[in-house]
């Protein structure tokens, strides 16, 4: 079967609307300027549209004419590469998701195991940041919270009181929490500002491993939480 019939294949097998990338055919690696022509032989028959570069879909037509990706299908794959989770949304939107705001910017921050960029995807932007630990699957819980503490007072809509009391009842109501993971990753990845937060959000169920981020901090280090 050659390159171009293999192509056709799986972009057949692709349901409209689902942004296929560039890296997701087996061609990618064995025969790159083959797997280029190819798309563009689909592109220029309308059987795909190119997103972005390296990203194509299949067309759908609606009432309007043709539609584009969904939103969330925009962002796949800033979030997973060959499957594999590589980012997390963060800042405004998880803020929002928390239920510590109601203010949703048309820009959409991800953490990702990579170097600062910037994209715009059509109705809204993206702006990709380091994350601070090793992305993986389990983790993203850990992260999300963490993230949410060291950004604790640039959270608008709320007081950082007000945050501290709904986070503590995320954490101890979230059955895939796992404080000690939570403390470990804290301990492990995050700046001690975040660490003494933190500390203060566990100590009304527990003491022992807020001990343990207490022991983690410098004792004359001071910290101002506004």
């Amino acid at each position: 079967m050659s390159i171009q019939q293999q192509v056709a294949r799986q972009v057949a097998a692709t349901p409209p609307g689902k942004i296929i990338v560039s890296r997701d055919f087996p061609a990618w690696k064995s025969a790159p300027n083959g797997l280029s022509k190819a798309l563009s032989r689909l592109v220029a028959s309308g059987e795909l549209a190119r997103f972005a570069k390296g990203q194509f879909y299949r067309p759908k037509t609606g009432m309007f004419g043709q539609q584009q990706p969904t939103d969330s299908e925009k962002l796949r794959p800033l979030l997973f590469e060959n499957g594999k989770r590589t980012g997390y949304i963060t800042s405004f939107n998880l803020y929002s998701r928390f239920g510590l705001t109601t203010q949703l910017p048309m820009t959409v921050t991800i953490a990702r195991n990579g170097s600062r960029q910037n994209k715009n995807l059509g109705n809204f932007s993206v702006k990709i940041i380091p994350s601070k630990a090793p992305i993986t699957e389990d983790n993203i819980p850990y992260l999300e919270i963490l993230d949410v503490v060291r950004t604790i007072s640039q959270i608008p809509d709320t007081s950082v009181a007000t945050t501290i009391v709904r986070l503590r009842s995320l954490i101890q109501n979230n059955n895939n929490i796992k404080i000690e993971n939570l403390i470990n990753t804290a301990i492990a990845y995050y700046p001690p500002a975040t660490r003494f937060i933190l500390a203060k959000i566990i100590a009304s169920f527990s003491s022992q491993l807020e001990e343990r981020l207490r022991k983690s901090l410098n004792p004359g280090s001071r910290f101002r939480i506004t």
